[in-house]
């Protein structure tokens, strides 16, 4: 009669209900934001001719202007959009003497409107847009039949 009772008290230790022990633990997350202004082009700018052919200009029909859009995640960025020093293509003599100048409108997070491209604007935490004008005027001359093209350089620096 041994063996019942040892199966006996071997079952009820494996059955019969005892304590149980909850646990818990902590799952650790960590994010970091970066301080960075982004810049995304959204369409290319394009210069008309004035009737005596001395400018093209974004701000003369049919141009328009170049449009990005610029989000900053922190204070502390300025923005300027640059002028080109010359025409990354031109036909033979038609980038000679010539000045760039360049204008800004930003709107949403900051805003100004027909900013001096090389005057800083300091920007505010998020999504702006930024409209981009380019003039291109000749100091002597006339612009020659063909096809041009020049680009901006848009920057978004902290200082």
């Amino acid at each position: 009669m041994r063996n019942p009772l040892i199966v006996s008290a071997v079952f009820a230790a494996v059955i019969l209900p005892g304590p149980s022990f909850a646990g818990n633990g902590s799952v650790p997350f960590t994010a970091k934001v970066a301080a960075l202004c982004e810049i995304l082009v959204q369409k290319s700018g394009q210069m008309g001719v004035t009737p005596d052919l001395a400018t093209l200009s974004s701000e003369i029909t049919p141009g328009n202007r170049g449009i990005a859009s610029v989000r900053a995640s922190t204070a502390g960025f300025s923005i300027t959009a640059n002028p080109p020093k010359a025409f990354n293509t031109s036909p033979a003599g038609g980038g000679d003497s010539v000045e760039f100048s360049t204008l800004y409108t930003l709107t949403g997070a900051t805003n100004t409107t027909d900013q001096a491209g090389t005057t800083p604007t300091k920007m505010d935490i998020g999504i702006s847009q930024m409209e981009v004008g380019l003039v291109a005027k000749k100091t002597s001359g006339i612009y020659l039949h063909g096809d041009y093209t020049a680009e901006v350089v848009v920057l978004c620096d902290k200082g």
